[in-house]
Order: structure tokens, then C-alpha cells, then sequence
């Protein structure tokens, strides 16, 4: 009945050409993408490419395939060689389904770039001699100057394997085999979060030299909102919008139990409103991630603090191990992260005292005002 059903289908002849397109696009040298055979199909017969499908499931229903009964084993084995192509697909969609669920990484980034190569060199430059003079009448404007630069990194493969046996494959549904494959999308997402929050902290150099500033508190041991709004004002003065913080669990419990935070609503208005116009955040995003320790958080301006390189995308692989009777997957992806401006996130430890661990020196835009004026 289902094969007589696939028979009938008008997809059925697109399958093998979006396979091997999904692949190429996939394995492009300049510009990979990470687009699965699936969502060509669905772009074709979808009902926003004028078909009459309207979800994922209802492909493969078309196709003579149902989920909740099927197995992959039952489809490789009893269905014509072109459908074939579509299985490897299906589990490709179900890593990359896991994989983009809940990583931080996307919201700490300021975007992604393709590569191709494993090195990249990064510009970077340094305005520190720029600041502007006063002008007598007829005077020559005086120069500043610019140095400019290029840092140098490289990006790696990041992956794992899974090992699937006959057996789950054989009498496992397939809706059940796919929540392993999210799952197993999921951890390579969390393993590319710890890798952006690494950078993200100590800098893409060997060196350190691109790391995170870390300041103290008043009072160490304690964190206060006055402590995050010392960092909001400093880096709202350099032009920074910090509204996304990066903490362990312990921190941000310490963090949500501020009264600032947990009353919002006053029982008085205020016989006086200041309205700073300072661009700080009015509200805040936080990440939490075992990556830091308890004693930090992150606050960073997402805009400018990093950017993601792309060297190949989610790649996906398989094959068939006779001796253990079982189908080993891998999911791999070459890729890194570097940092934009180093002035564009703070590490606030609680650990330290403010007085003695305050911000850097190219985190004072005061020094700028001062050597305007003279």
C-alpha cells in the first residue's frame, strides 16, 4: 500500500536531484550553506512554492512514509532506490533541528562570515591618537594618527559521532529515532557555545592579548546593581550598547535577586525623575552557561564584541559497521570565532575589589575629553 502510494507521488522524482543539491551546496569552497535536501524539496513543493504540502510531515506522507509507524530500516529496505537518498537527509535536518534549539552563541555574535581557508586575518585598528585639536585662525590642522593591523587566527573542526544499532533502526519508529538525533544536535550546539564563550573571555590570541577586561566590585563578595550599572554608564560612554550578560547559574541567581530586579513596580512615585540620556540598557538579556565561573558574568554589546567564521558548514556522514552490527553518524563543522573591539564586554568578578581592579586604560573615554581640551 505504501509503495503504491509513493508510486503516485509527484515528488518522488525531485529526490535524488535535491540530495546531490543539498550535498554541493553544503560542500561549497567559497560559500557553504547549511541547507539540507529537505528544505529544497520543501521550497519546491511546499505551499510556498505553489505545492500542496504544507509541513515536513506531510512530504513524507505524500511520499508513502509515516513517521509514527515507519522505521528507517523499513524505508531503506522496502522502498525504491531514489528514496533512499532522503534518509541520510532526514537525520541530517534532525542534528541541525538540535543544533539551532537553544545555543547562546547567535546572541552573542555580531555575525557570521564564510572563509576558505583554516587561518584568517583579522584587521583591527587603533585610534588611540586621534583625538581632536583646537584650531587657531589660519592655523594647519594638526594630524592624528591611525595604526592599523591584522591579527591572525585559526578556526578548527569541531564534531562527534553516534553509533546507532540495527536494532533501534529496525523496530524504532522514526519519530522516535529523531528525538536521539535532535538530542545529538543539541550537545554539538552547547560544544560550539563553550567554544564562543571562550573567545568570548580570554581572546582568539595565544597570547591573551585580546581578552576581556575584568573589574572588580565595591564591596567583594557582594554584587550590586550599582556595580552593573558602573560598567552600563562606562561602556554606554564609548558608544557600546551592553544589553546581554553571559553568567554560571550561581551568578545569575545572585543577580535576579536583586530588588532592582525583582520589584519593578514602586508602592510611590518619586518626588523627582532623572532621565539619563547616557545610552544604557533599559533591559537585559542573560545567557547562563557552565563555561564561567560563579564568582563573573559577561556583559558585552552583542553589535560589536565578536564574529563567527565559517570555514565549512554542519556536515553530516555516515557508514555501516559490519562487526558490531551498527550505523555510525558523524555531524562535523569547521569554524571560529574572533574578537571585534576588545572595549566591547567587561568581566565583572565579584571576587575583586573595585578599587584596586578597576577598568583599563583604553576603557577611559575621560582621557579622550581631557586631550581634546588642551
Amino acid at each position: 500500500m505504501l509503495e503504491a502510494k509513493y508510486e503516485k507521488s509527484k515528488i518522488k522524482a525531485s529526490l535524488r536531484e535535491a540530495a546531490r543539491e543539498a550535498q554541493a551546496l553544503r560542500n561549497d569552497p567559497t560559500k557553504p550553506k547549511e541547507v539540507s535536501a529537505i528544505d529544497i524539496l520543501m521550497q519546491k513543493h511546499g505551499k510556498d512554492g505553489s505545492g500542496e504540502v504544507a509541513t515536513f510531515n506531510e512530504m513524507l506522507r505524500e511520499l508513502g512514509i509515516e513517521t509514527e509507524h515507519d522505521t528507517f530500516q523499513g524505508v531503506i529496505t522496502a522502498f525504491p532506490d531514489d528514496l533512499k537518498y532522503l534518509v541520510p537527509e532526514i537525520i541530517w535536518s534532525r542534528v541541525r533541528l538540535g543544533l539551532r534549539r537553544a545555543p547562546i552563541y547567535p546572541n552573542i555574535i555580531s555575525r557570521e562570515e564564510p572563509i576558505s581557508g583554516l587561518k584568517v586575518q583579522m584587521p583591527f585598528i587603533n585610534m588611540s591618537d586621534a583625538a581632536p585639536r583646537w584650531v587657531g585662525e589660519g592655523e594647519t590642522i594638526q594630524f592624528g594618527s591611525i595604526s592599523y593591523g591584522a591579527k591572525e587566527f585559526k578556526i578548527r573542526k569541531m564534531g562527534r559521532g553516534v553509533k546507532v544499532t540495527d536494532e533501534v533502526m529496525k523496530y524504532s519508529t522514526i519519530n522516535v529515532v529523531n528525538i536521539f538525533f535532535e538530542d545529538f544536535g543539541v550537545k554539538l550546539g552547547y560544544g560550539l557555545d563553550s567554544v564562543a564563550i571562550d573567545v568570548l573571555m580570554n581572546g582568539e590570541q595565544a597570547d591573551g592579548s585580546t581578552s576581556a577586561p575584568v573589574i572588580g566590585v565595591t564591596t567583594p563578595g557582594t554584587i550590586t546593581y550599582r556595580d552593573l550599572v558602573r560598567v552600563w554608564v562606562r561602556m554606554g560612554l564609548m558608544g557600546k550598547n551592553p544589553n546581554t550578560m553571559v553568567g554560571g547559574e550561581e551568578m545569575s541567581t545572585d543577580i535576579l535577586d536583586l530588588d532592582e530586579f525583582k520589584k519593578s513596580n514602586r508602592t510611590a512615585a518619586p518626588e523627582a525623575r532623572l532621565n539619563i540620556q547616557t545610552p544604557i540598557p533599559t533591559q537585559s538579556n542573560y545567557y547562563v552557561h557552565g563555561s564561567i565561573d560563579e564568582s563573573q558574568v559577561v556583559i558585552l554589546d552583542p553589535r560589536t564584541t565578536m564574529i563567527k567564521f565559517n570555514a565549512e558548514a554542519l556536515k553530516f556522514e555516515s557508514e555501516r559497521i559490519v562487526s558490531n552490527q551498527t550505523e555510525a553518524t558523524y555531524a562535523s563543522l569547521t569554524t571560529g570565532f574572533a574578537i571585534l573591539f576588545q572595549d566591547s564586554r567587561v568581566i565583572l568578578d565579584q571576587t575583586l575589589d573595585f578599587a584596586t581592579n578597576g577598568f583599563p586604560d583604553y576603557m577611559n573615554p575621560h582621557a579622550l575629553a581631557i586631550e581634546t581640551i588642551k
